[in-house]
């Protein structure tokens, strides 16, 4: 046995596959952190995973805005999609008021599934408080430089969410 696979006592370590595993996803650790995979294809507009976890009127790092003054801390997976400037995940308001990701298009086996943070977040916490804004690292063609919220978003990158977005963003107050 390879001496790699050992730990000190002698003991073999444990194959590392997925953290999280569904018959629709997987979580895996890459070079950049965790993300979710598809374990399977996806067709456009196929609901691929709903958020699940507690509900809260403070905003946190792993939590999606599902109202104006309401946050869901979401649980795995969905805790580790990642963020994309060109997503394949869109989002919608399901009847429970929380978030489901739908197929933006074609979404092949194995492929990295990501939304833009901006299809739930009206506003960033680092927008309101005038810190440094959290760069981007999809490394799209369409990648804006820095994550953002969807008060901000260009009108052009709006209009290719339309049906993609959550349905708070669309009944707050001077909304564009």
């Amino acid at each position: 046995m390879d001496a790699g696979n050992k730990t000190k006592r002698g003991k073999r370590k444990p194959q590392r596959k997925a953290d999280y595993m569904t018959s629709s996803v997987t979580v895996q650790t890459t070079s950049k952190g965790r993300g979710v995979f598809a374990s399977r294809s996806f067709s456009p507009d196929e609901l691929v995973l709903t958020a699940q976890g507690a509900r809260s009127p403070n905003r946190h790092p792993h939590s999606l805005q599902i109202g104006a003054d309401e946050h869901l801390f979401v649980d795995p997976p969905v805790r580790y999609l990642n963020h994309s400037c060109d997503p394949n995940l869109g989002v919608r308001t399901n009847a429970q008021g929380t978030i489901d990701f739908v197929a933006m298009r074609s979404i092949a086996a194995g492929e990295e599934l990501c939304f833009d943070y901006a299809m739930t977040e009206m506003s960033l916490h680092e927008v309101e408080t005038q810190a440094e804004r959290t760069s981007c690292d999809c490394g799209t063609e369409n990648c804006r430089g820095e994550i953002g919220q969807y008060a901000t978003l260009p009108e052009d990158v709006k209009a290719r969410y339309k049906g993609y977005l959550a349905a708070h963003l669309l009944e707050e107050p001077g909304r564009t």
